[in-house]
């Protein structure tokens, strides 16, 4: 499936339109790039971007959803909008949801270092995929 581009996203629930019962979708926290290198200032991010891009940038990937959470001064502040709407305190995250009973639920969330271990992600993805 596609990556959703141009998707804004207020709550979870936005995703109940987006989402089949028969499969999950992941949203990916990311940080914003940085103006004067053009890649993301979180190193985390750095590091993991090779297996996002593997895992969900492909026509036959998962559908997924990247959302960065905006330059490191607003990231760092305590209410950053998307630390509160997804309960977040670290990036990069992945988190998959599913729809069950015409209500979405988190079912999953791969948290910094997790993202780029070897083979975690290909195995977070997987395991939704065998249910």
């Amino acid at each position: 499936m596609p990556i959703l581009n141009d998707v804004q996203l207020s709550s979870p629930e936005d995703l109940v339109p987006l989402t089949r019962s028969d499969e999950p979708i992941y949203v990916i926290l990311t940080s914003s790039n940085d103006e004067e290198t053009g890649a993301p200032w979180c190193s985390d991010v750095r590091a993991a971007l090779p297996f996002l891009k593997e895992t969900f940038d492909k026509p036959d990937g998962p559908k997924a959803i990247y959302e960065s959470v905006g330059p490191r001064p607003g990231w760092k502040k305590p209410d950053n909008p998307h630390k509160l709407k997804w309960n977040i305190s670290a990036i990069p995250t992945v988190i998959r949801f599913e729809l069950r009973d015409r209500r979405i639920e988190e079912t999953g969330r791969l948290i910094e270092v997790e993202v780029y271990e070897e083979g975690k992600l290909q195995n977070f993805v997987l395991k939704s995929v065998d249910k």
